[in-house]
């Protein structure tokens, strides 16, 4: 197997019970580069948000909670310098094929809630053109999971471009799809590529 992160050839190993039921899922990335990818430790984070540090309620999900808003958020990894890395490759720098990297780990993560409408965030117009594909989308094609993109992106700064600040005063970013209204009938799960304050959950929350 060829790793798609660092490009070198390693062994996938398997187990008697992979021969038997003939169920391995191909491993697209070694075991070296998955390891540093940091996975969350709810012990050591946020029991709202997932953010790692010893506070027990982080700041940001404090400020939230003063505005009337509880977050409820649960996270596969850390945004360590690793996964830093993966982002810039996968959605500044269009390497399409690393949509299949976390595939896995999201099909386990979002078994429990087999009951919920899955919502996956949308990007504006003008990224798209840019990036010519929806990270998130894509990821859930992947991975084979019905879901529904109801809401549109207002044109603006894009995230990334903004400051903390900028992100947790975020007003008015997305809007709701006429045509969507009476499709939204669940419990819903809403699906991001990286959580940094909030405000994105809180946004789509309003609405």
């Amino acid at each position: 197997m060829k790793c798609i992160l660092c490009q070198e050839y390693c062994i996938q190993p398997l187990n008697i019970m992979d021969y038997l039921l003939i169920r391995k899922e191909q491993a697209i990335c070694c075991q070296k580069c998955k390891n540093n990818f940091e996975r969350v430790n709810p012990n050591f984070s946020c029991v709202r948000c997932q953010k790692k540090g010893k506070e027990k309620i982080c700041s940001d999900c404090k400020k939230w909670e003063e505005k009337g808003f509880i977050i409820n958020h649960k996270a596969l990894y850390y945004y360590n310098e690793s996964m830093k890395d993966y982002f810039k490759k996968y959605k500044f720098n269009g390497d399409y094929l690393l949509k299949t990297v976390f595939v896995n780990d999201l099909k386990k993560a979002i078994k429990p809630f087999s009951n919920y409408q899955i919502i996956t965030v949308p990007i504006s117009q003008l990224t798209f053109e840019k990036r010519q594909f929806n990270q998130m989308q894509v990821i859930l094609e992947e991975c084979n999971i019905p879901f529904l993109i109801p809401f549109i992106k207002v044109e603006g700064n894009v995230q990334s471009k903004k400051t903390k600040i900028e992100r947790l005063n975020n007003k008015n970013s997305y809007r709701l799809q006429n045509e969507m209204k009476n499709k939204i009938t669940k419990n819903i799960l809403i699906i991001d590529d990286i959580y940094t304050t909030g405000a994105t959950i809180v946004a789509l929350i309003k609405i």
